[in-house]
């Protein structure tokens, strides 16, 4: 489903891959695309596992450090929205996913600070 795919060795393309696909399928990716490249006469070993053995790294490296990639790894929950105001819901879920997507463009994963914007998306929807 996902052979074709291709993976920028960023941490932020590893996290983006991390979350849609989990750790374990995209570690199955890892092995397919090693094994396809390898199946190609001619190309030196830097060049077949090269970007793909830095993907890995980053992988492990995000694993170890628990780097936040899903929301259940975000430091706010939807029990700390609702206690700000939110409504349980899509608005809920909507809100979790655009502070993750800041975490995993690079944004801190502390929950003062995601508590602070989550609050900032809320004044800004109500036009308070």
């Amino acid at each position: 489903m996902y052979h074709d795919m291709d993976l920028a060795t960023t941490k932020k393309s590893v996290k983006k891959a991390l979350n849609k696909l989990g750790e374990s399928t995209l570690r199955k990716w890892l092995i397919l695309k090693l094994a396809d490249r390898k199946d190609h006469i001619g190309f030196s070993e830097e060049e077949i596992c090269g970007d793909l053995n830095q993907i890995r790294e980053i992988i492990d490296n995000i694993i170890a450090t628990k780097d936040c990639f899903t929301i259940k790894d975000l430091s706010v929950n939807g029990n700390d929205l609702i206690n700000i105001g939110f409504k349980p819901g899509i608005e809920l879920g909507n809100v979790l996913s655009q502070l993750l997507q800041m975490v995993i463009d690079g944004g801190e994963n502390n929950k003062d600070t995601l508590l602070a914007i989550a609050a900032s998306l809320k004044f800004n929807e109500d036009g308070n």
